[in-house]
């Protein structure tokens, strides 16, 4: 059940008259394209005069690429419509080239091609559909066999090509500049030909489509590392029939959301765990795995889904499960697919050779909904709801900088604003609380390290009254201003060192020294005077001699403000 709203402005008359940007609705050409699978593709115009060419999206991307007109024999028509029509970037006037690059996005997972750079104009839409168009975007042209479909950049990363002093934008970037869309965000579903008669892809530029997805409130934070930006944990893999429910991967690892890539990349443990679930055969040429038509039956009447269970990284809580039928695997390579000469039914499953090509592709986008907002560095995966008969409601993301938005840190689930502002003040309160606290804790033990003290120097003090009542010797203790302080011990004559002994100031009871000790007693807010050694320093014994060096090291203390015992 469908439940709760993503915080946002929903598009409607008020957005028309106050002129503000609002999110657009890019409309899919309605069909379905590709090589290996049949996919939901996007119309752009290009050049001048426009060139109309069909492109998937790629979510990691941020470069337009084409299909040059070099992939097709010129008289191959039927080349030219399978692969999403072709571009000649030397037939448009408005064409800036730039170089000759190699593309990759993608060659962490083995893809390969060649581009030509440079710069032409851009609309969105089929030609005369009157969709936003900018300027000075960056293309590339490609004859690559890795690439049977041109792809759309959505992110907002700039291309840097001779000097980072000088980044390109992105057409996202562009389209926001052009005040076309209120923000740097999106919202991209990838369609399902197998969902009723055909669910269409949706891609929604500066906000999202509230109907196509049932919403969650759990929040991805973007990973700093811009190539792979939009990264979820995978805590489990599992898989459930009619009957049972088996674990097909339960280690944590990190993936890379791309709609660009068509596959699902994953560790060869959790490969083998599918290929043993599902009777697949691994084929060491294609790296692919294929079916047979009677494993494939057998699959589809086991009505297997499989569930991945996602956790948000980069320390923010959450997790959620997205679950695809046995059906959304179920792909086709097509004799246009390399080494391939007759259509072969294949698994979109892939043995990832490190963590850096763990992906989740376009296959997971079939029944994920994605939410991404650059501007304020976080996105959201939401279980696709399928509904044709559903009218759009498209909801705008407004930028954090605008003066406009009504959102806080992100457009993430909220069943109400009542929920939102009783969240805010409950998380006020306990802000404020947890200070509180904090400050009596403070004085509470600076309380205890206090009273601590003054009982320490109590008892101090009325040790040595009890020494004074009980000693059987004869000792007087003057103080001398500015003079040595003498006493009788034993028929020695002994003298006061440099801060060694204070008498304490505490009603009028003189201090008597017991042999061999100098304890510290401390004098509140009176500084001490230091008592000179003179002459009478020859006539005392290495014992005396001594005390003096240790009563120099207490001077060393009471400069730093404390008295302490140099015993």
């Amino acid at each position: 059940m469908r439940s709760g709203s993503p915080i946002g402005r929903r598009q409607d008359s008020t957005a028309d008259q106050d002129n503000r940007p609002r999110a657009i609705t890019i409309e899919p050409t309605g069909d379905f394209d590709g090589n290996d699978g049949d996919w939901s593709t996007f119309p752009l115009r290009i050049g001048n005069p426009a060139q109309t060419v069909k492109l998937l999206i790629a979510t990691s991307g941020q470069e337009t690429w084409t299909i040059s007109t070099d992939s097709c024999n010129v008289t191959d028509s039927d080349c030219r419509n399978k692969r999403g029509y072709l571009f000649n970037p030397f037939s448009s006037d408005s064409w800036e080239s730039n170089a000759m690059y190699e593309l990759s996005d993608q060659s962490n997972l083995g893809y390969y091609g060649i581009g030509t750079y440079g710069f032409d104009e851009v609309g969105i839409g089929w030609t005369g559909s009157g969709g936003p168009k900018v300027n000075h975007s960056i293309i590339a042209a490609t004859d690559s066999e890795d690439f049977y479909l041109g792809l759309i950049g959505i992110s907002n990363r700039p291309t840097n090509f001779s000097t980072f002093n000088d980044p390109q934008p992105s057409l996202l970037t562009l389209l926001r500049d052009n005040e076309e869309i209120p923000s740097l965000s999106y919202g991209y579903n990838a369609g399902a030909k197998y969902r009723e008669q055909g669910i269409q892809a949706s891609l929604t530029l500066g906000g999202y489509d509230q109907s196509r997805f049932t919403p969650n409130d759990v929040i991805f934070k973007m990973n700093p590392v811009t190539y792979r930006d939009i990264v979820v944990g995978i805590s489990s893999i599992s898989i459930r029939d009619q009957s049972s429910e088996v674990s097909l991967y339960r280690e944590k690892i990190y993936a890379l959301l791309d709609g660009g890539t068509s596959h699902i990349w994953l560790p060869k443990d959790a490969c083998d765990n599918f290929e043993s679930a599902f009777g697949l055969m691994y084929d060491e040429t294609f790296n692919l795995y294929f079916l047979t038509d009677q494993q494939h039956h057998k699959a589809a009447e086991q009505n297997a889904n499989i569930t991945f269970e996602l956790f948000a990284n980069f320390s923010v809580s959450g997790s959620l499960n997205i679950t695809l039928p046995y059906s959304s695997f179920d792909l086709t390579l097509t004799s246009d697919y390399p080494g391939v000469d007759t259509s072969r039914r294949y698994f979109p499953l892939r043995r990832a050779a490190n963590e850096t090509q763990y992906t989740l592709g376009r296959t997971f986008l079939q029944e994920a909904y994605l939410i991404v907002d650059y501007e304020r560095d976080n996105f959201s995966v939401h279980q696709a709801w399928w509904d044709s008969s559903s009218e759009p409601d498209i909801v705008t993301i407004e930028s954090p900088n605008s003066g406009e938005s009504d959102v806080n840190d992100s457009f993430y689930t909220l069943p109400n604003s009542d929920d939102k502002e009783t969240l805010s003040t409950a998380s006020m309160i306990g802000i404020i609380v947890g200070v509180l606290i904090f400050i009596i804790l403070v004085f509470l033990l600076a309380g205890l390290w206090y009273f601590r003290r003054r009982r320490r120097q109590q008892k101090q003090h009325l040790e040595s009254q009890s020494d004074d009542s009980s000693s059987s010797r004869t000792t007087k203790g003057v103080e001398l201003e500015g003079r040595p302080y003498f006493e009788i011990m034993d028929e020695k004559v002994g003298y006061e060192m440099d801060a060694g002994m204070v008498a304490e100031l505490d009603a009028g009871v003189a201090r008597v020294e017991a042999p061999g000790r100098v304890p510290s007693e401390e004098i509140d807010g009176k500084e001490v005077g230091r008592a000179e050694l003179e002459a009478m320093e020859k006539e005392c014994g290495n014992k005396d001699e001594e005390m003096v060096a240790k009563g120099e090291r207490g001077v060393a203390k009471e400069e730093k403000g404390e008295l302490v015992s140099p015993l």
